[in-house]
Parts: C-alpha cells; structure tokens; sequence
C-alpha cells in the first residue's frame, strides 16, 4: 500500500517536470484526438488513428511536414481547417502536427 502510494506521488511529482510533447500535447488532446484517436468520429470520417501508425504510411508518403501543415490550416473536403479549432493558434495547429508525426512516425 505504501509503495502504491509513493509510486503515484513521484509519477505525479515527475510528471509535472516533464515537457508537455513528453506527457502530451493539449492541442492534440483538446482537439485532434475526437478524431485521430478511433473514435466515432475518427470511424465515421475515415482519419488515419494515431495508435494505428501503419494508417499514417499513405499519407506520409504523400506529403511532406510541410504540406500536412498547410492541410490542417486551411482544410480540404476531407479535413476541417484548424481541425474545426479557430481559437487556435499557427502555433498551437503547428504544435500539434508536430505531436502527431512524433508518435506515428
């Protein structure tokens, strides 16, 4: 019992310390995960799941980090632009992809 304790005091205490793209990205997490994450709405409209990184070959395959980017901001019939976020910032959008090809990639 104690040891479940300390274990869950240093996680919490060391997961404070470490760099958000380290635990996870909030962008990603805010907004991206409904649909990259195999969710009902990533099943309904077809996106490529992030725990699936085989899903992601054809599109990285395709495009570059820097046409992704220029995907995500401005949309396509098949991707809202700013994933459907315009609170959000270049910054934050750019954050995020960054998150996202960290993990499927």
């Amino acid at each position: 019992m104690k040891r479940s304790i300390l274990f869950a005091l240093v996680f919490a205490i060391a997961s404070n310390l470490l760099p958000k793209t380290v635990l996870a990205n909030e962008t990603f997490d805010a907004v991206c995960a409904a649909c990259h994450t195999g969710g009902l709405r990533g099943m309904i409209s077809g996106a490529p799941n992030v725990k699936r990184p085989d899903a992601w070959r054809p599109h990285l395959s395709q495009h570059s980090p820097d046409q992704m980017l220029r995907i995500v901001l401005n949309g396509t019939a098949d991707h809202k632009a700013r994933g459907g976020c315009d609170s959000c910032s270049d910054q934050q959008i750019t954050e995020a992809l960054e998150y996202l090809l960290s993990v499927v990639q």
